[in-house]
């Protein structure tokens, strides 16, 4: 047993070597998009420096007595923190418990670990007593940070560890993956999920299951729609149906994208999913039907409507005061302003 997944094994190699070559350290932090695998590597990590087994250089051996205690959950060397009951971030107690349970001696003489996940939602005074023991770390203390949103993370705790970062997926090995696990997929089915979900292969399957592809088309559709002017904003609000503003803004963030590389000429394998004006109104498909209704879009455009689909994400938090309705009108209303306002200017100035 070597990397959780095999889009993993050259960062795992990475891990192994400075093992092997006692670099070790005091702190990883683990970072990359979500649904690529982090947090399955970090325990791999841990339960690998737990290992008794001294030949276990590249997987723990799952046969000596820290690895059956890991695998039950209560290993006296590891600590992992997340946030208990109903928080949403890791408090400071938590992390002044570490002081104690790094001052005990090691049960059985290899490392002794605390695992963060995720790391980006300490509070602030739990981040400040983490420097302070990263500042000066215990003997044979090992500290593993995984995050999604590695900007979140104070510079200063970023600075004191070594980073890995586990998001560069070789896209071929993370599809013969899915279709492992899904082999009844038809694999264009599987691919365009794959897209969907960022390139993240553990969202993928959860993605198909949530019905993104059938949500990506109408969404897909509305937008050329919108873009033609064959639709109004309001009417794409209404008809879109009940759907999570972030995950819309998800969703026409990367319709966009993919409209600009097809644009461009660009046939890379982000824009492989081929765009088609499936409202049926046209009858034109591919490069056709995407063209002429978008061609007047330009970088300026393109950027303010991602600028207000960020916003939009940014707002679209459990504590927010916005209701979700008007989240995705502001999402339409910002597609629309984007592709019409310049279609006027090309009309005008033909």
């Amino acid at each position: 047993m070597t990397a959780p997944y095999p889009w993993q094994t050259h960062a795992w190699s990475i891990l192994c070597r400075t093992r092997r070559e006692a670099k070790l350290g005091h702190a990883w932090l683990l970072c990359g998009r979500a649904g690529t695998g982090k947090v399955e590597f970090a325990h791999r990590f841990a339960q690998l420096a737990l290992c008794e087994d001294i030949a276990a250089d590249s997987a723990p051996c799952g046969e000596c007595r820290s690895c059956h205690l890991f695998h039950a959950g209560n290993h006296p060397d590891f600590r992992l923190l997340v946030p208990v009951d109903d928080a949403r971030s890791i408090g400071i107690d938590q992390v002044r418990a570490l002081g104690d349970f790094f001052a005990l001696k090691t049960h059985y003489g290899r490392a002794k670990i605390a695992l963060l996940r995720p790391a980006d939602v300490m509070t602030r005074a739990a981040a400040n007593a983490l420097l302070k023991l990263l500042e000066e770390p215990p003997a044979l203390g090992l500290f593993i940070l995984v995050t999604d949103h590695l900007a979140r993370l104070p510079p200063t705790i970023r600075s004191r560890c070594q980073r890995l970062a586990l998001d560069h997926i070789d896209p071929t090995q993370a599809l013969e993956w899915l279709r492992r696990q899904s082999p009844e997929t038809r694999p264009a089915d599987l691919h365009q999920a794959y897209l969907l979900s960022h390139q993240a292969p553990l969202a993928t399957l959860p993605a198909l299951a949530a019905g993104d592809l059938e949500l990506a088309s109408k969404v897909q559709t509305q937008m050329l729609a919108v873009a033609a002017g064959r639709m109004h904003a309001v009417q794409a609000a209404q008809a879109v149906g009940e759907v999570a503003p972030s995950r819309l803004a998800d969703l026409m963030l990367g319709n966009a994208h993919r409209m600009v590389l097809h644009m461009s000429g660009v046939t890379a394998a982000a824009s492989a999913c081929e765009w088609e004006d499936r409202s049926g109104e046209s009858g034109h498909a591919g490069h056709s039907g995407v063209n002429s209704p978008i061609n007047p879009l330009n970088s300026r455009q393109v950027f303010e409507f991602v600028t207000a689909a960020l916003e939009v994400k940014a707002m679209a938090v459990p504590s927010a005061n916005f209701r979700p309705g008007d989240m995705i009108d502001m999402l339409w209303q910002a597609w629309m302003k984007a592709t019409r306002v310049m279609s006027r200017k090309v009309s005008q100035s033909a």
